[in-house]
C-alpha cells in the first residue's frame, strides 16, 4: 500500500501546533452535521520541522463526545477496520464497509457489534462507509466516525436508529494553530490552512513562512 509523507517546516518566528485535516469535496457532502477532525498534530518550535506519514487504511471509530461542536475532542474508544471497496459487515479482524453501533444500558457502554446475526444494510454500495446506530443508542452522547491510518478524520452524531454515511473522497490540508489536539472537532472554515495535493508524488513539503503563508513543494 502506498505511503504518503508530509514534511512541515515551521519557518516562522513563533511556536505553532501544526496539524493535518481532511475535507470531503462538496459533491460528497450529504450531511450538514459532518465534522472534520484534527487528524495528525505536532507542536513545533520556531525554525523546526515535523513529519506526518500515513497510508489509505480506513477505520470505523466511535467516541463519547457529547454534542459534536468545534473544540470537542473525538477520542476513539473503539476502532474497527473498514474497507469502502468491500460491501459487507466489518468485524474486529475483517474489513467491510458497514459497522453497527449498539449501547448496553445495564453496563453503560457503547460497542461495535460482532453478533453473527447482523444482516448487511439493505441498499449499501461499495464506495461508501456506513455506521448503523440501532434502537439502543441514545441521542446526544456518542459520535461515530471514520479514520485513516488509525487516526480520526470525520465524525457525525450517533443518533437512535440513524444510518450515518461517509463517502471517503478526501482532500488534504495542513494548518497552524494554538493548542490544537488530535481528534479536535474543527470549525467549518479553518484559518492558516493550505491544501495539499499529491499529484503523481507521495512526498511533499509544506513550509509555514514568517508572514504566516504556506508554500508547498515536492519532496
Amino acid at each position: 500500500m502506498t505511503t504518503y509523507n508530509l514534511t512541515v517546516v515551521n519557518n516562522s518566528n513563533e511556536s505553532w501546533d501544526m496539524y493535518t485535516f481532511q475535507k470531503n469535496p462538496a459533491s460528497s457532502i450529504g450531511n450538514p452535521q459532518l465534522r472534520s477532525l484534527a487528524w495528525f498534530t505536532k507542536a513545533t518550535a520556531a525554525q523546526s520541522t515535523a513529519t506526518f506519514t500515513w497510508d489509505l487504511t480506513y477505520n470505523f471509530m466511535w467516541s463519547e463526545t457529547g454534542t459534536l461542536i468545534p473544540g470537542v475532542v473525538f477520542r476513539a474508544s473503539q476502532s474497527f477496520p473498514a474497507d469502502p471497496s468491500r460491501n459487507g459487515v466489518s468485524s474486529r479482524n475483517s474489513a467491510g464497509n458497514q459497522a453497527f453501533l449498539t449501547y448496553n444500558a445495564s453496563r453503560n457502554f457503547f460497542e461495535y457489534s460482532t453478533s453473527p446475526a447482523i444482516e448487511p444494510i439493505p441498499g449499501a454500495t461499495a464506495g461508501t462507509l456506513y455506521v448503523n446506530s440501532d434502537a439502543t443508542v441514545p441521542n446526544g452522547i456518542a459520535s461515530v466516525g471514520i479514520g485513516m491510518s488509525n487516526a480520526g478524520t470525520f465524525a457525525l452524531p450517533a443518533l437512535t436508529n440513524i444510518l450515518s454515511e461517509f463517502t471517503p473522497e478526501p482532500t488534504y490540508f495542513v494548518a497552524a494553530g494554538v493548542s490544537v489536539q488530535q481528534g479536535e472537532v474543527l470549525e467549518e472554515e479553518v484559518s492558516n490552512a493550505a491544501q495539499i495535493e499529491f499529484a503523481g508524488v507521495t512526498s511533499l513539503t509544506a513550509t509555514f513562512n514568517p508572514d504566516h503563508t504556506w508554500t508547498v513543494s515536492k519532496g
